[in-house]
């Protein structure tokens, strides 16, 4: 049984301007393993490729078992999701 989890990106980071790994690694810190996770972009103007390319590609791919789903996305952060999903 997995564990659903919804995360406020704005609230969840120190930084403000999710633009780097570092940044993605700071807010993956609260996930865990066998969970489904929810991240609400709620109030983010943008996101850069190094913090997307560290959530949807290289920690998917070490926690086949978990999920994340994006709710709230501007169409500039949806873009960039989109990008980094497509050059994998």
């Amino acid at each position: 049984m997995s564990t659903r989890v919804l995360l406020r990106v704005k609230d969840s980071l120190s930084a403000c301007n999710m633009m780097s790994g570092a940044d993605a690694r700071e807010l993956i810190i609260n996930f865990e393993k066998g969970t489904a996770i929810t991240l609400d972009f709620s109030g983010i103007e943008e996101i850069g490729d190094e913090f997307a390319r560290e959530l949807f590609i290289t920690w998917r791919e070490e926690n086949p078992e978990s999920t994340i789903a994006v709710v709230n996305a501007r169409e500039s952060v949806a873009t960039v999701i989109e990008q980094i999903m497509k050059s994998r």
